[in-house]
């Protein structure tokens, strides 16, 4: 969780940082009750923040980046999509 929270650290050292988001880490949990939602508010803007000072963010897919886009609005960059690629050796491997 919190992945992106480096950033601004790495940043300081005038690093230039792209960040791969698979999927927002916000989203991976509910929010059930007040104490949770209390909780994970700083941990949600946090993540946001943080994912927001990478120089370039890269996604998985257009659908990773529809729910990126919801899931975090005050970011406004252009997000890249980069497809996880194919390992065609594992498809030519027998099955056990």
């Amino acid at each position: 969780d919190q992945v992106s929270t480096p950033i601004p650290l790495l940043r300081i050292f005038r690093k230039k940082i792209i960040f791969y988001c698979h999927y927002p880490d916000k989203l991976l949990t509910q929010r059930t009750n007040l104490f949770k939602k209390l909780y994970r508010a700083p941990l949600d803007y946090l993540e946001e923040f943080t994912t927001s000072s990478a120089n370039q963010i890269l996604v998985n897919s257009k659908y990773t980046a529809g729910i990126f886009h919801e899931a975090f609005p005050s970011i406004k960059k252009e997000l890249t999509i980069l497809y996880p690629a194919i390992n065609f050796n594992s498809l030519s491997r027998e099955v056990d």
